[in-house]
């Protein structure tokens, strides 16, 4: 057994002991790895030169804790260098290093015996994370791969954790104990359309090693306009006098932005933009800048200059900006060594390599490649004379130097070999090189102690596997045997010995990326007995013995044709990746790419030395060179500038694994996406034998149109209003091209005749366009269907024709009302059952607004569960609202798996749904781990909603993955809340929901509330037993004292009968004791007076819930279904109710209690609707089959609308009558509505002279209402037509705590509103040409009660006095056709016979086309 000595005393003792034999001759030279490798043989480089034996037994042994774990012998011969490998590992022990013993026999003799300790190397397995982009914008699908590989490349099968993380690191997805096809696992998951931005991580692991990927996920909106900025990459300073670029802006849709560019530059980093220099150019879609030496010369020192253009469009004031980065050099070139001997040996020639660059990394030119590059090396004998007297030697021989100029041609690669034999003398050499204006020294002095040496020279590229290269080695002394091993992926794999000092290597697949080349040579000259040792790294291309091409059908192609992607493989049964992404995904420069990613991971197996066991003396000539080469020294700054890249999402077209089980060929037919792009394809294959194999280069398809058109016309527009229909087209052909224009007249819109047409065809237009250029022409419409319509246009010439159409929705005047109805039958098997419904539109109704539909489900849950992604009409976008995402899903889950209706599409519908309304959700977490309303930008966390979300996460747990850790640290907060004296809950922050702040029964609300999210969870429950049972008695104690509201007393009544209370059950039938009865439904009424809203208060739809909770947790069912059957007819169409806190919490009942009451089994029911007169009658069939299908009709309107509903059969359906319909906005004076509205609400706007790209709406609002104040408001702002929220938007401040925009609307969220008056002002901008503006809608609602409202409308004077002509220039000429009828005809606004030819032509035109495609 050998002796474990501690590695200080080990190496102290083997120095000594060498020191001691130093003038003995060394007998033997054993190369090792560093580590050892799980799995893995341990092979060693074995050289015996001893001089008593022709051959010896060698032993290796593996050693842990006094334990041999594996061996191996071999016999090797006299000076001949030889492998020997030992088995691997069979049991993996938990030591961190282990004890090689290796020994040398001859018979008995023992020659001799070393020890070595060697490190485990848990890392065998490389997990590389592949997604589809680097860079996400919210709501998109981020798709994952990851490849789990050995370092020899074959695939790893062990299982897989997957984890993501987003930027505050909450676990969001994990995917547990995967087991990997051929070593490759494939997830995907969806970004919210709320993601938090920032980087998001990947993180894989299994039990040997763990990796991590970053992606980015960015809140971007395109701008009205691009902004781009055209500099040189760097300024040479002095020599450029000036510094020039160009700011260039241009509408998306080509045309040249026109106003001012203000330019800044500075230092970077600057802070204090003070001291910089400003300059401001008027600009028509591009301004050229100049910034003279002396300018720059002022600015704080800093060798990178920071450029920002601010372009202001002129109509609208929209500022947008862009950054550039400009280097301050001296030079365009730089002069570098990047090859040069380790160290000075005299008799050996020195050769040093140096590359000429251009700075901005572009290849040299063959002007730039005209001048010479002139060296100059001096050779010192005296080198403190040259460093102190810098004595300028001129060329040859003095006592002091040795002086050689010398002239090189500039190689297409810039790299030019100076290579020159070594004075005897020589102590120090000094090489100048200079070319033009630019000179670079560098310097190397020799190591006196150093008689001998060896010296790698390698070719200048890369090696390639399989392929034979040559290595030649300077020796001092000049040898005959020279000896080399290499070792690649920590593994020795070759070891040789050669009788010349250039010899070839083969590299093999086992090399690659880079192997260490270890080559040493026996000096035994002159009474030394040294062994003289150097290393170099190559670089080995071609690591990939598995391999995969692909190929497209065609190179070139139309958007939305067909083609085919052909892959090819080596190896029948491999497992194939592939990525197909639009080519702005190589702007990026993420590092995003598979290739680079496994020559790391393989490279990171390399990284170190061949470790050298022997009874000699090593003298060590060189290190790996790339760790010795000095840089060209330049003084950099301490933050590199961020490259100039711009804000792009590649587009994901393909991204699927194919196994290809038979054959090495497969084909897969593709549609081309619409769009004018080019794809870039690229893959990977693995299989068992030949492991992992990329393609080499990506292979790319154009998907290019020559011609084509696009529609700008706004996304919606009220009826009467007219509107411009620009039609932009883009001609990148090289031929110039005449175009028939024409668009598709239907009934939905007429198209507006200037009085000046004189007989032309308004549906056709003629335009030329030239090579690379665009066009606009513009139609004037006048809309006359409401609802969507679509718009159809046609450009046609006689080489290129293309096809538009745009939707475009058509409001009604008025603000849009619903109205809902629902109706229970229930037929036990015999007779049936009919009722009566009607309703009438009110007076003031717009006109051909009205619309009306039935619907019937066999289930109560059916609406619900159908309006999954939307219940309610109401925004959700603050912390507690954001929870309708979240909270109905996991009722809707819990129901339909107890009662078992679930289905795969609806789990994983629902699952979705879930796992983004989580994402949302952490948006609000705090730093203190609590939640609020807004996150961080509230003052405190909240309680309430605290305690919600801790609720609803622990309700999720069933289903998705919720973070522990967040629970444990949010429970924590809340139990911090709590008296521990008297066990109530306190709110820290603000509440929203008036049912839970201030007033007597506040805090006995939230500590029912709180108490319930608690008892949620048995662990919690437990750990906090006697804070639990505080709140508990406070409940208690304040039902005895009495609660006056139905509220509170309903949510103390869950929550005691959650505690198992002994006042639970008095407590309900106290709260049953104040109900409304209404034709056997019960319900509770607030005391708030009527309402002419149809749906009832939201806290009467909670306070039902509740009482609904507590029945089922009581199992006091059957007083429970009169309620449940009041809640189920209180819902919108959306399957919703009010707001989200009555929607959430009556799911929650209705689910909880349906899960539980009585039903039949078998459903077989016919539902039947007739109305009177033409009424079309209806018929609808529920099975068991069809429980959850909402069956939906339009029906014919009426005034009234009187329906008889009747069923027959055996089973109960949900019936629902819904109407929309739009009521005018009448001022308040002409309104008669005797109440006093909650909130005071005026309107106006303020137009910029003439200015008809810009208006501010300025609102101010004041709460009236009964309470000092109401929590969260909501003010709902719609745009006029072709509107929209100015880019700067409105700052979020004081009251004023989000703002949300939509496409025709922006919501601004006020967490309270007083008796004061609260104004803001909101600018908008246009965005499509609108003529004859009709008014803009504001509303501002109380959002838990949304009873509690009002309304506004308003209009600008200018907007609604534009006509269509005010936009097409002078005398209307722009919207004028140029296409005139030869004969007059009965109507030019009708097709005719010019239309049918022009219709034919085209039709020719494309089948024209498609021939030649």
């Amino acid at each position: 057994m050998p002796v474990l000595w501690p590695p200080f005393v080990k190496h102290v003792i083997c120095f000594l002991f060498i020191l001691h034999c130093s003038d003995a001759r060394p007998s033997y030279m054993i190369s090792v790895p560093t580590f050892v490798i799980p799995g893995v043989s341990t092979t060693l480089a074995v050289h015996w030169f001893g001089q008593n034996h022709s051959e010896i037994t060698v032993t290796a042994e593996i050693w842990d804790n006094g334990i041999s774990l594996a061996n191996s012998s071999k016999v090797f011969q006299k000076d001949i260098l030889g492998l020997l490998s030992i088995p691997p590992l069979s049991v993996i022990s938990s030591s961190a290093s282990y004890l090689i013993r290796v020994y040398g026999t001859a018979g008995n003799e023992l020659l001799f015996s070393n020890n070595y300790t060697m490190q485990l190397e848990t890392k065998n397995v490389s997990l590389l994370i592949e997604t589809d982009k680097s860079a996400y914008k919210p709501g998109q699908t981020v798709k994952i791969r990851i490849i789990s590989i050995r370092r020899d490349l074959r695939p790893y099968k062990g299982l897989v954790n997957v984890v993501i993380r987003d930027p505050k690191s909450n676990i969001i997805k994990q995917w547990l104990q995967r087991k990997p096809e051929l070593g490759v696992i494939t997830e995907e998951f969806l970004l919210s359309v709320n993601a938090m931005a920032g980087t998001w991580r990947v993180h894989a692991e299994t039990d040997m090693t763990e990796n991590i990927e970053e992606i980015s996920v960015i809140h971007f909106e395109h701008p009205k306009f691009d902004v781009t900025i055209k500099t040189p990459s760097f300024y040479v300073d002095p020599k450029q006098q000036n510094l020039i670029g160009t700011v260039i802006a241009n509408y998306t849709y080509g045309r040249p932005v026109k106003g001012n560019a203000t330019v800044l530059i500075t230092s970077l980093y600057d802070i204090q933009a003070a001291n910089g220099i400003k300059k401001t150019y008027e600009m028509s879609g591009s301004a050229d800048f100049t910034f003279t030496y002396a300018e720059l010369s002022r600015l704080p020192s800093g060798l990178t200059l920071n450029i920002t253009a601010v372009v202001k469009e002129e109509l609208t004031g929209i500022a947008i900006s862009k950054s550039s980065y400009v280097k301050k050099v001296d030079s365009e070139y730089e002069l570098v060594i990047v090859s040069q001997p380790p160290v000075l040996i005299p008799g050996i020639n020195f050769i040093t390599k140096i590359q000429l660059q251009r700075k901005d990394r572009l290849h040299l030119t063959q002007g730039e490649r005209e001048n010479n590059i002139s060296v100059k090396v001096t050779q010192s004998f005296m080198p403190w004379l040259v460093e102190t007297e810098g004595v300028n030697t001129p060329t040859g021989a003095t006592n002091l130097n040795y002086v050689e100029t010398l002239q090189y041609n500039i190689p297409e690669s810039g790299i030019i070999s100076v290579e020159l034999p070594l004075q005897n003398s020589v102590l120090l050499i000094i090489i100048e090189a200079v070319y033009q204006n630019i000179t670079q020294k560098w310097q190397m002095h020799r190591d006196l102690g150093i008689s001998s040496s060896a010296q790698i020279q390698l070719p200048d590229s890369p090696a390639q596997v399989g392929t034979p290269f040559d290595v030649r080695v300077k020796t001092t002394p000049e040898i005959q045997n020279l000896y080399y091993v290499i070792m690649a992926r920590g593994i020795i794999v070759a070891a040789e010995k050669t009788n010349s000092t250039t010899f070839t290597l083969t590299p093999e697949y086992s090399w690659a990326p880079s192997a260490v080349l270890m080559v040493y040579f026996l000096n035994f000259n002159n009474n030394s007995f040294e062994i003289i040792q150097a290393s170099r790294t190559i670089d080995i291309k071609g690591m990939f013995e598995n391999k995969v091409s692909l190929s497209w059908s065609v190179t070139k192609t139309a958007p939305s044709e067909n083609v085919r992607l052909n892959v090819d493989i080596t190896e029948a049964g491999s497992l194939v990746g592939l990525r197909v992404v639009d080519i702005s995904d190589k702007l990026l420069s993420n590092g995003n790419h598979l290739k680079e990613k496994v020559e790391a991971e393989m490279k990171s197996y390399t990284k170190d030395f061949v470790n050298s066991l022997t009874d000699g003396i090593i003298s060590y000539d060189g290190i790996l060179l790339e760790e010795f080469i000095p840089e060209l020294f330049i003084i950099r700054e301490e933050i590199e500038p961020p490259a100039n890249v711009p804000i792009v999402f590649p587009e994901t077209w393909i991204w699927l694994e194919t196994n290809i089980s038979s054959g090495i060929r497969t084909s897969l037919p593709v549609t081309v996406p619409n769009a004018v792009t080019s794809w870039t394809a690229s893959a990977f294959v693995i299989s068992d034998v030949l492991g992992l194999g990329l393609i080499e280069e990506s292979v790319e398809l154009q998907a290019f149109q020559p011609f084509f058109i696009t529609l700008n016309a706004p996304y919606a527009v009220t009826r009467g209003e007219q509107f411009i229909l620009r039609v932009l087209l883009y001609n990148c052909l090289e031929e110039n091209l005449q175009v028939n224009v024409s668009l598709e007249t239907n009934n939905a819109f007429d198209i507006i005749i200037p009085e000046n047409d004189n007989g032309a065809i308004p549906w056709l237009r003629n335009v030329s366009i030239r090579s690379k250029e665009s066009e606009i022409i513009l139609f004037p419409v006048s809309p006359k269907q409401l609802g969507v319509n679509f718009i159809t246009v046609r450009a046609m010439s006689r080489t290129a024709s293309d096809i538009a159409t745009q939707k475009i929705l058509v409001k009604a005047e008025g603000v849009q009302n619903f109205y809902t109805q629902n109706l229970i039958l229930e037929v036990n098997g015999t007779g049936s059952v009919s009722q009566q419904l009607s309703f009438t539109f009110p007076t003031n109704v717009v006109g051909g607004s009205e619309q009306a539909s039935v619907s019937v489900v066999g289930d109560f849950l059916g609406p619900s569960i159908k309006g999954l992604e939307s219940l309610i009409r109401m925004p959700y976008g603050c912390g507690e609202q954001n929870m309708i995402n979240f909270a109905p899903i996991i009722y809707v889950l819990q129901y339909l798996t107890s009662t078992s209706q679930q289905t795969e599409d609806i789990r994983r519908r629902a699952i979705s749904f879930m796992e983004q309304g989580y994402q949302s959700e952490l948006n609000y977490r705090r730093g203190d781990d609590s939640f609020s309303a807004f996150g961080d930008r509230d003052s405190s966390g909240s309680s309430w909603l605290s305690a919600f979300v801790v609720r609803c996460f622990l309700q999720a747990r069933t289903f998705i993955n919720i973070s522990p850790e967040i629970l444990n640290r949010t429970v924590e907060w809340l139990i911090q809340q709590q008296d521990p004296v008297n066990g109530k809950f306190l709110e820290p922050g603000h509440v929203f929901n008036s049912r839970l702040q201030g007033g007597l029964n506040g805090p006995i609300t939230l500590t029912a509330y709180v108490l319930t999210s608690l008892l949620e969870n048995s662990q919690y429950s437990i750990h906090y037993a006697s804070r639990v049972g505080k709140a508990v008695q406070y409940l208690e104690k304040e039902f005895e004292g009495g609660i006056s509201s139905n509220y509170t007393l309903s949510v103390v009544a869950y929550a005691l009968s959650v505690a198992n209370s002994t006042k639970a059950s008095a407590a309900l039938t106290q709260l049953n004791s104040r109900t409304s009865n209404n034709d056997g439904q019960i319900y509770w009424s607030s005391p708030t007076g009527a309402s002419n809203y149809w749906q009832p208060p939201s806290a009467d739809i909670e306070t039902a819930a509740y009482a609904l909770l507590s029945h089922c947790q009581q199992n006091r069912i059957a007083e429970g279904v009169p309620i449940m059957n009041w809640l189920v007819q209180q819902r919108n169409n959306l399957g919703g109710y009010s707001s989200t806190q009555d929607t959430i919490v009556a799911l929650w009942a209705l689910a909880q209690f349906m899960a539980v009451a009585p039903s039949l089994k078998e459903t077989s029911l016919t539902v039947s609707v007739t109305g009177p007169g033409p009424f079309a009658p209806k018929s609808f069939q529920i099975t068991n089959d069809n429980l959850l299908a909402v069956q939906i009709q339009q029906i014919d309107i009426s005034y009234p609308i009187v329906l008889n509903v009747s069923a027959v059969g055996r089973g109960i359906a949900i019936f629902q009558l819904n109407g929309i319909y739009n009521k005018r906005v009448l001022p308040r004076r002409k309104q008669n509505t005797p109440n006093k509205e909650a909130f005071a609400l005026s309107v106006t706007t303020t137009d910029v002279g003439n200015n008809t790209e810009l208006l501010y709406v300025d609102i101010c609002s004041s709460y009236q209402g009964t309470e000092n104040e109401v929590g969260m408001v909501l003010l709902d702002v719609g745009f006029l037509s072709g509107f929209k929220l100015h880019p700067r938007g409105i700052p979020e401040s004081g009251l004023l705590k989000m703002v949300e925009t939509k496409a025709d609307r922006v919501y601004l969220y006020f967490d309270s509103m007083t008796t004061n008056s609260v104004c803001v002002t909101v600018p908008v901008v246009r965005t499509a040409l609108v003529a004859g503006s009709r008014e803009g809608i504001v509303t501002i609602t109380d959002y838990y009660n949304p009873t509690n409202s009002a309304t506004r409308t308003y209009n600008s004077e200018t907007m609604k006095n534009l006509s269509i002509c005010d936009f097409c220039g002078s005398n209307c000429i722009l919207c004028q056709s140029n296409v005139f009828v030869k004969a007059q005809s009965s109507s030019a606004t009708s097709p005719t016979l010019t239309q049918f030819w022009v219709s034919f032509f085209c039709v020719c035109s494309l089948l024209q086309q498609k021939m030649l495609l």
